[in-house]
């Protein structure tokens, strides 16, 4: 792992900390709301037949992801994100199916093909940033090929290199980096070095 790779993973960027403005992430959550409401008067028009527990559920998280907008701005992203996916591959529904696309073999409804582009793009380095720690980590990606002993033999083999990474560092600048966005192993690394100089400075 060169030390480019180590940057990357340890620094979290300050662009890579800012979010999206409130109204990118709100409109498209009111329009989905809005074609629920439509969906519903159609229904009430045409047939209450096409009232099933997928639109059911997809009524519910969308009233989920309005109230955590406002409180918890954290949990909105994921519960969204997650309902979308959802939506996507016909587990719940946000609407009526109307317009239909057929990609690979597989139908998706088109408004929330477009829905989910513009969560991509919206949070897409948010996605970007969360797979390298995870991979960086040893996490979902890697951890369930390896055996206990194995995992926590890289996990120690990736905490040296950190540590090698960062041995020149002084204690206001190890401070400095405990303040970012951290990988364990990068953290506990620094934790190390940090204890070690304190106990050069106690001697």
């Amino acid at each position: 792992m060169d030390d480019r790779t180590l940057d990357a993973v340890v620094l979290q960027s300050k662009d890579n900390n800012r979010h999206p403005k409130p109204a990118l992430e709100l409109i498209p959550v009111l329009l989905l709301i809005a074609l629920g409401i439509l969906s519903y008067f159609t229904i009430e028009a045409i047939s209450w037949k096409f009232v099933t527990p997928r639109l059911a559920i997809g009524y519910v998280i969308l009233a989920v992801c309005l109230i955590l907008f406002f409180y918890n701005r954290r949990a909105f992203r994921y519960t969204y994100g997650i309902g979308l996916l959802l939506a996507l591959f016909k587990a719940i529904q946000f609407t009526i199916p109307v317009f239909w696309i057929r990609l690979l073999g597989v139908r998706f409804d088109v408004p929330i093909l477009l829905f989910v582009f513009y969560y991509w793009i919206l949070y897409r380095k948010d996605i970007v940033r969360l797979y390298r720690k995870k991979n960086a980590s040893g996490g979902i990606s890697y951890a369930w090929k390896q055996s206990p002993e194995e995992y926590a033999e890289a996990q120690r083999n990736k905490t040296a290199q950190f540590k090698k990474r960062f041995s020149r560092l002084r204690a206001e600048e190890i401070d400095q980096r405990l303040d970012f966005d951290l990988v364990p192993e990068a953290r506990a690394a620094l934790l190390e070095l940090r204890e070690e100089l304190e106990k050069k400075l106690n001697n």
